[in-house]
């Protein structure tokens, strides 16, 4: 889309929130700031997790329910909601995106925020994730960015998802770090509803207690004594 570069940027005329792995990078601070700054040239206010005012406290549970609470309010503050689903944690058989950011994409679809998601694989993505988003793969991004911001967020007719009661989120069996992509989606969408859903974490041990301070590219763990993303961990009140 050769227009792009021309849009106006005098003020932010749309907010939108950024969700994706990136807070865990070595560099989050500048990998964020970097993908604020395309946003300002679309004439966006970007708002980020690491945009919470957090309270100064030794406590991890009441750092993390910060957290949460934060960007629960972003994303329902925002226009709509721009996520990186690419491969995150995920093996080559099993790829899938971070299970944090598919929450908040699910919780954003059941308020009826539209998202933006964007991913360097179109296959890890379940089918009932992208028939419930908009979603493009990394090359394409600017082009479909623009065409949301132009066209008032709407790329495609999405139909109202429908998702069941019951859902397994086993690390084991899925093979993936936390939890996979489909089920942290729906538990998103169902807080988002105000739903109860039922779900299984079969190993209770905190993400640095399972897999240490780091993975294998240098991406680290929160720290949270939780055993799933915090996100993920509202719905049972794990916090």
């Amino acid at each position: 889309m050769e227009n792009y570069e021309n849009f106006p940027k005098t003020h932010y005329t749309t907010k939108a929130y950024l969700a994706g792995p990136e807070v865990f990078h070595k560099d989050a601070k500048e990998v964020i700031q970097a993908k604020k700054d395309l946003c300002t040239q679309f004439g966006i206010g970007p708002l980020s997790p690491l945009d919470n005012e957090l309270p100064c406290t030794h406590s991890k549970s009441r750092l993390a329910i910060a957290i949460v609470n934060g960007n629960i309010k972003m994303i329902r503050e925002c226009d709509f909601v721009i996520a990186n689903l690419s491969n995150f944690r995920g093996t080559e058989t099993h790829p899938n995106c971070d299970s944090g950011t598919a929450w908040e994409c699910g919780y954003a679809t059941a308020i009826g925020k539209p998202v933006l998601a964007y991913t360097n694989d179109a296959f890890v993505l379940p089918n009932e994730i992208k028939q419930s988003i908009d979603c493009c793969t990394i090359g394409d991004f600017q082009e479909a960015l623009y065409v949301y911001i132009t066209f008032g967020c709407k790329i495609r007719e999405k139909p109202t998802p429908t998702f069941g009661k019951t859902i397994s989120l086993d690390p084991k069996s899925l093979q993936i770090f936390d939890a996979d992509a489909l089920g942290a989606f729906k538990l998103g969408y169902a807080y988002g509803k105000k739903e109860n859903v039922a779900y299984t974490i079969s190993d209770k041990r905190s993400l640095i207690t399972k897999f240490g301070q780091t993975d294998r590219n240098g991406y680290r763990f929160e720290d949270f004594d939780s055993p799933v993303n915090i996100m993920i961990s509202v719905n049972h009140r794990l916090l």
